[in-house]
């Protein structure tokens, strides 16, 4: 079986674990390519990738998001896993706790949100933020939303012209790589979303870019969530039949 993973660089602590398993199945017989999209805009664009990671099998399927146990017994059986939609409803009751500042000392915060069993992924993970916040000098990528020491969502985001993905870039456009997801009795996402985009006009940034699909949660979706929000649907990026419509959204800050 031959499987493509794509990803950017660490940005995702997914990313590094898709690594290790792409790297098992390796071991296992599988014809395995790695490519890191990070500043390769023209790889990234040539295979419409719009999410952190992207895995393509046998030259066909395109499997976005985390790579589960059950991909990878799928295709350590030799079968061709399948990508279920990933559906989420958001609630309307906004939670406000605690927001701090994302960094690469808090980073690993975030794990179990994330549904990442082990630490390392964030460990490698805070190397790429510091890296970020020292090349365009930001002080933080985001917000992290707390209750007491609990991680409940987050929202981060990077400058434009750092995204290897098929967007405008701007010296003053802000790109968000990840709204967290939230849980369907509490609106989580929205509280670290309303203080980064507070936080963008003193940082030099007026304009902020989000890539949601319509109804499944890779990437960022749903969309009506954003488009509730005072976003504007800019139109469709990119379309993976079977599996999400992805639209690019802007809002000026």
């Amino acid at each position: 079986m031959r499987i493509q993973l794509y990803h950017w660089g660490l940005q995702c602590p997914h990313n590094l674990s898709a690594v290790d398993m792409v790297k098992e199945l390796r071991e296992e017989g599988h014809e395995v390519e790695k490519y890191d999209v990070a500043g390769n805009r023209e790889l990234a664009s040539s295979v419409n990738m719009f999410s952190p990671n992207l895995t393509v099998i046998n030259g066909d399927l395109r499997w976005h998001g985390p790579l589960t146990g059950e991909f990878r017994e799928a295709v350590s059986r030799g079968e061709i896993p399948r990508q279920d939609p990933y559906l989420v409803q958001i609630s309307q009751r906004i939670v406000r706790e605690t927001v701090i500042p994302l960094t690469d000392r808090v980073v690993t915060g975030s794990r179990e949100v994330c549904g990442v069993s082990s630490d390392l992924p964030f460990f490698a993970k805070a190397g790429w933020v510091r890296e970020i916040m020292d090349r365009y000098r930001l002080p933080h990528l985001g917000y992290l939303h707390y209750r007491d020491e609990k991680c409940l969502g987050g929202a981060e985001f990077v400058p434009s012209l750092e995204v290897p993905y098929r967007i405008p870039r701007g010296g003053d456009t802000a790109f968000v790589t990840c709204s967290f997801p939230s849980e369907g009795d509490a609106d989580y996402k929205s509280f670290p979303l309303e203080k980064l985009e507070e936080a963008l006009p003193g940082l030099g940034y007026s304009t902020l870019l989000i890539i949601s699909s319509e109804e499944v949660v890779f990437p960022n979706g749903p969309l009506e969530w954003f488009l509730e929000r005072g976003y504007r649907d800019k139109g469709v990026i990119h379309e993976e039949p079977g599996y999400a419509r992805m639209h690019l959204l802007e809002k000026k800050l």
